[in-house]
C-alpha cells in the first residue's frame, strides 16, 4: 500500500519541534515507520493554491491513501485531491 502523507511545512523545521502539530506529524511517521509502510512525505504551504501547486508535481493517483496532517481547513486541497 502506497501512502501519501501531506504535512505543514512547519513539521520540517527543528525550532517548531517540540510544538504540537510537530510532535503528531513525528508520532504518526514514526508509526509508519515501525510498520515499514511504504510512505511519500511531502511538505506542503498553508495555502490552499500553493499547496495544489505542489501536489500537481506528484503522482497523487498511484498512492492509494492520502492522509492530511495539516491544521484547518484545506477544501480546495480535498477537492483536488478527490
Amino acid at each position: 500500500m502506497k501512502i501519501l502523507y501531506l504535512v505543514p511545512e512547519s513539521a520540517d523545521d527543528p525550532a517548531l519541534a517540540l510544538h504540537g502539530s510537530s510532535k503528531d506529524v513525528a508520532c504518526l511517521q514514526a508509526y509508519f515507520d515501525a510498520r515499514r509502510l511504504c510512505v511519500t512525505r511531502v511538505a506542503v504551504a498553508r495555502r490552499n493554491r500553493a499547496a495544489i501547486a505542489r501536489l500537481e508535481t506528484i503522482d497523487v493517483a498511484s498512492h492509494e491513501v492520502v492522509v492530511l496532517s495539516l491544521p484547518g481547513s484545506y477544501p480546495r486541497l480535498l477537492r483536488w485531491i478527490r
